[in-house]
């Protein structure tokens, strides 16, 4: 699945070069934009060397920023980076609590709008990455088994979709549904290894200003 997204995302982006050198006007041009959200981790099997357990997660928080550029017709392409944390609620029923899990990461996003001359302005998109962490702290259940887990460079996906509203010249407002997702990661905390899949649904809103 990941190497077809990145095939669907590349050419995306190669799509938003023909546009750019076949399109020349003021509408195109760089923007950057930042926004913040709720993100819902699914409830997921927890693997902590030979324990099995059931983790269910709380709603959480996302925070992020891009930098972008509009080719003046329906592509965008995007670089973000974004940071996502939601808490852990109970472990086979058992409440927890001091127990996160959270990731940083790094996406290239290809972005097509519908409705390009109206005011409110429909949108798709496709994201491929790396995260600079995805961090598990554990302070719940075994004693043995508790700790902060962590691991870099994992690959991530996500989809988007969204609808836009520009509400003064050069400033849009915005708001979108994603789902985000590292595939099945194994954390480390010393000789310690902790699996549990990090898939979200996020809601968003934000502000965008193009230059």
């Amino acid at each position: 699945m990941f190497y077809r997204t990145l095939a669907v995302v590349s050419a995306l982006l190669a799509s938003g070069g023909t546009a750019l050198a076949q399109t020349a006007n003021n509408e195109g041009g760089l923007y950057a934009k930042v926004y913040a959200g709720s993100s819902t981790l699914s409830n997921t099997d927890l693997q902590v060397g030979g324990t099995r357990t059931k983790g269910k997660f709380g709603a959480g928080t996302l925070v992020g920023g891009a930098i972008g550029y509009d080719y003046a017709g329906p592509w965008r392409s995007e670089l973000e980076y974004t940071y996502r944390s939601s808490s852990l609620n109970s472990l086979s029923g058992v409440a927890a609590s001091n127990s996160d899990y959270a990731s940083t990461s790094i996406m290239v996003n290809g972005l097509y709008t519908f409705n390009e001359a109206g005011n409110f302005k429909p949108y798709v998109g496709l994201g491929i990455g790396l995260t600079r962490e995805v961090d598990f702290d554990l302070n719940a259940g075994a004693t043995a088994n508790r700790g902060q887990y962590s691991r870099a460079s994992l690959f991530a996906v996500q989809g988007i979709a969204g609808v836009e509203y520009e509400f003064a010249q050069d400033w849009r407002g915005f708001g979108e549904l994603r789902t985000f997702s590292v595939n099945s990661p194994s954390l480390k905390s010393g000789a310690r290894t902790l699996k549990a899949d990090y898939r979200t649904t996020d809601i968003i809103i934000g502000i965008a200003k193009k230059f």
